[in-house]
C-alpha cells in the first residue's frame, strides 16, 4: 500500500514538473515573440535561462 503511495507521488511530481518545463518554455516563446526575435534563438535561450537558474 505505501509503495502505491509512494508512486502516487511521484507521478505527480513528474507531472508538475513536466508542465512546468512546458509553462516555461511558452513563456520564452512569447518574450522572443514581443522583443521581435528569431525563433532560432529559442533553444539557446532556453539553455541560458536553464543556466540562470542553476547558479
Amino acid at each position: 500500500m505505501q509503495l502505491r503511495k509512494d508512486m502516487v507521488a511521484a507521478s505527480k511530481s513528474s507531472i508538475s514538473k513536466n508542465e512546468a518545463a512546458v509553462k516555461a518554455a511558452l513563456a520564452n516563446v512569447l518574450f522572443l515573440a514581443k522583443e521581435d526575435l528569431p525563433n532560432s534563438f529559442l533553444p539557446s535561450f532556453n539553455n541560458f535561462l536553464i543556466y540562470q537558474v542553476k547558479r
